[in-house]
C-alpha cells in the first residue's frame, strides 16, 4: 500500500505538470529503497524543497505540511465542508512590508492550486471571515498524504469519514487519493 500511495501522488503531480516523470520515478524509487514517504523522499533528493521553495510549473511554492505544527489560530477560518470541497487548508497569515505600507496575506495550502475555481471560492470565504486588513491569499501546493494527516490529527476526521463524504463533497484529487487508499 505504501508504494502504491507514493506512485499515486507521483502520478498526480506529473499530470498537473508539477513534476516530470523522471523526478516522480526518482522519488518513488527512493521511497522503495529508504521506506520514506513521498514528501520526505522528495526532500531528501532535493526535488521537493521547503527550505528554498522553487516556483514549480504554474508558479506555486510547495509547502511541507506537518500536522503537529498546524496553526490552531487559523483552523476555524475555513469551514470543514469548504476545506474538503476545495482541497484547501489555512496555513496562517503573513504581513508583507513595503516602503510606505504593509499588507496582510493569508497563506492557503491547496491540493491543486491550478484549479482557479477553488482558489477563487476560498478567497471569498477568507474575505468574509477575516476581520482585519486582508489583502489576498498566497496559494501553496500541498500533497494529499499531508492533507489527510492534518484532517485526521487537527480536525479529528479519519480517512473513512472523509471517504464517506463521497465524490460530490470532495475535491477531485482528495477523492481520488482516499478512494485509492481504500482500494489497497
Amino acid at each position: 500500500m505504501f508504494l502504491r500511495t507514493a506512485r499515486h501522488i507521483g502520478d498526480s503531480l506529473v499530470e498537473r505538470g508539477i513534476l516530470t516523470n523522471d523526478q516522480a520515478d526518482q522519488i518513488i524509487s527512493h521511497c522503495e529503497t529508504t521506506g520514506l514517504n513521498f514528501t520526505a523522499a522528495g526532500e531528501e533528493l532535493g526535488i521537493l524543497s521547503t527550505q528554498h521553495p522553487s516556483k514549480r510549473k504554474g508558479g506555486f511554492d510547495f509547502f511541507q505540511l506537518k500536522a503537529d505544527f498546524f496553526p490552531e489560530s487559523t483552523k476555524r477560518l475555513i469551514p470543514i465542508e469548504k476545506i474538503l470541497l476545495f482541497g484547501a487548508l489555512p496555513l496562517g497569515t503573513k504581513t508583507i512590508y513595503s516602503v510606505f505600507r504593509s499588507r496582510k496575506v493569508f497563506n492557503i495550502g491547496f491540493l491543486d492550486p491550478l484549479r482557479k475555481e477553488s482558489v477563487h471560492a476560498i478567497e471569498i470565504v477568507v474575505k468574509e471571515t477575516m476581520t482585519h486588513s486582508y489583502r489576498g491569499i498566497r496559494p501553496y501546493l500541498i500533497l494529499p498524504d499531508q492533507f489527510v494527516t492534518v484532517l485526521e490529527k487537527s480536525y479529528g476526521m479519519p480517512q473513512n469519514e472523509i471517504y464517506r463524504r463521497g465524490v460530490s463533497q470532495l475535491e477531485p484529487l482528495l477523492w481520488e487519493y482516499v478512494r485509492n487508499l481504500r482500494q489497497h
